[in-house]
């Protein structure tokens, strides 16, 4: 009766909130409170109705919350991160609040945090399509170059010299940045390696982590250039990590220590080359210059941009757009200073609602993360 009674109220709701939240977000690039605030008190009621009849026990209700409140700390976490914006966190809370707990499955980790499996497959949603976007544009420059190779030797060189500049120039930045990352993966394969040794380790966390680094490389290479002291209890943490290691784990830790290093090698190798991928494709495709005139609240500044003309003291820059006062400073600022015919690089707007809805169609069908599925664990 449960199953029947949680497809009859959830299911058909889902479906509406789904595409009624990608259309807004598609037509308005915005998710609407109104729409939170209805699937909140839909999942109120049908819960509540749902324990008046018998139906869902008190133990099932406990489940549920500790759920929400676990999705409330991640997507708020996520958006810090600047991965997505305000609207899709909630929108994201919300769905972990209606998603019924048995259409998880029996993963490991499923009885403490179900929505983690959710959070896992809309991330790697968006990233097959990233990967899709950029397969298809290296296939075409390989297109391009096979019908005119003259041309494109010689912007494949021009751009190569330029590479080479600019990683001569931020050595130091780019020196951070590997550090960082190398502090910030071995850290996570040394805290894996300790729990390994208590109780069996879900896969599934090690997908999130690479996924959730990748879409967050942009705020933590900032956070590594521009804090020092992020650096440094990195660096720390990380040696004391080690060092407790192999004293704890004296017998085998040199071995675990020389398989732990080649995969970090592999696994920041990989990391690397496509995140240089991707943000290359994002920089040259998913950008367009705009008139200052034409600058508008919940448009986005590109990175390079904010640089270039030192903006970032206007605040935090976050997915959700720029805000009206943040647009009237940044053209008074530019303005002041002779900027007045300047194009701003702004990022194409790109709908996140309709991959979250995603999410909830492979969660729902596949009934497990979409790694699992894929048979990668």
């Amino acid at each position: 009766m449960w199953n029947l009674t949680e497809t009859i109220l959830f299911l058909p709701f889902l479906l509406f909130l789904g595409l009624w939240s990608s259309y807004y977000d598609i037509k308005f690039y915005q998710v609407k409170n109104k729409l939170i605030i209805f699937g909140i008190a839909w999942g109120v009621i049908a819960y509540a109705g749902m324990n008046v009849l018998g139906v869902l026990d008190m133990l099932s209700i406990k489940r549920i919350l500790i759920n929400s409140f676990f999705a409330i700390i991640l997507g708020f976490l996520i958006w810090k991160t600047k991965f997505w914006a305000a609207g899709d966190a909630k929108l994201f809370v919300v769905y972990s609040f209606l998603i019924p707990l048995s259409y998880y499955g029996n993963e490991r980790m499923v009885f403490f945090f179900p929505s983690f499996i959710f959070l896992v497959n809309i991330f790697s949603i968006i990233f097959l399509f990233i990967m899709l976007e950029v397969a298809v544009s290296i296939f075409k420059s390989i297109f391009a170059f096979f019908k005119r190779p003259g041309k494109l030797k010689n912007k494949l060189f021009y751009n190569l010299q330029m590479l080479r500049g600019v990683l001569y120039k931020n050595k130091i930045a780019v020196f951070k940045d590997l550090l960082g990352y190398a502090c910030i993966f071995l850290i996570f394969i040394f805290l894996k390696l300790f729990l390994e040794r208590f109780f069996q380790f879900s896969p599934l966390f090690m997908y999130f982590f690479y996924l959730f680094l990748f879409f967050s490389a942009g705020f933590f290479s900032k956070l590594l250039k521009t804090n020092s002291k992020f650096l440094y209890v990195l660096s720390v943490f990380m040696l004391l990590c080690l060092g407790f290691y192999f004293l704890r784990f004296s017998g085998d830790a040199l071995y675990s220590f020389t398989n732990t290093f080649s995969f970090l090698v592999n696994s920041m190798g990989w990391f690397l080359i496509l995140s240089s991928l991707v943000y290359r494709y994002l920089e040259k495709k998913e950008t367009r210059l705009i008139s200052l005139e034409e600058l508008q609240p919940k448009m986005q500044l590109t990175e390079k941009f904010i640089a270039s003309y030192k903006l970032s003291e206007e605040g935090s820059f976050y997915p959700d757009g720029l805000t009206r006062n943040q647009v009237t400073r940044i053209k008074n600022i530019l303005e002041q200073n002779h900027y007045s015919d300047l194009k701003v690089e702004v990022y194409r707007f790109i709908p996140m609602a309709p991959f979250v809805f995603f999410g909830v169609i492979v969660t729902i069908i596949t009934r497990c993360s979409l790694p699992k599925f894929l048979g990668l664990y």
